[in-house]
């Protein structure tokens, strides 16, 4: 397994990257269903910045995986691009917002989306 991260932020811009990769050697079971190779990442850029009553925040994210990369000449790849916005209007609350274009492999209805969310550190 292998697996690799980054999380940066400077004056208001951040950048948040991620990799992960494994291949399982010897387990026959899973080799036939393509899942004796897995991989994944993401890299998403941002900005962030003071309003009059909170913090905003902008991203967009590109991500890519695939559970079953073992079977050769089949597709079974995920892509997702997603663009949206946080606000908090206190450091500890979030309301967010974003749209997710998903382009599935062969066979799979593409899944697009809006989501809505509210998040609470306590």
């Amino acid at each position: 397994m292998l697996e690799a991260h980054a999380d940066i932020l400077r004056n208001g811009f951040g950048l948040r990257a991620l990799y992960a990769r494994w291949d399982i050697e010897g387990a026959t079971d899973v080799k036939a269903l393509g899942r004796d190779s897995q991989y994944g990442w993401y890299v998403e850029p941002s900005y962030r910045f003071a309003v009059a009553t909170g913090t905003l925040g902008f991203f967009g994210r590109h991500e890519r995986w695939d559970t079953q990369s073992g079977l050769k000449g089949v597709d079974t790849r995920f892509d997702v691009t997603s663009f949206g916005f946080n606000y908090w209007p206190v450091p500890a609350v979030v309301f967010k917002l974003d749209y997710q274009f998903e382009s599935t492999p062969n066979g799979v209805q593409d899944d697009d989306r809006l989501n809505l969310g509210i998040g609470y550190q306590f």
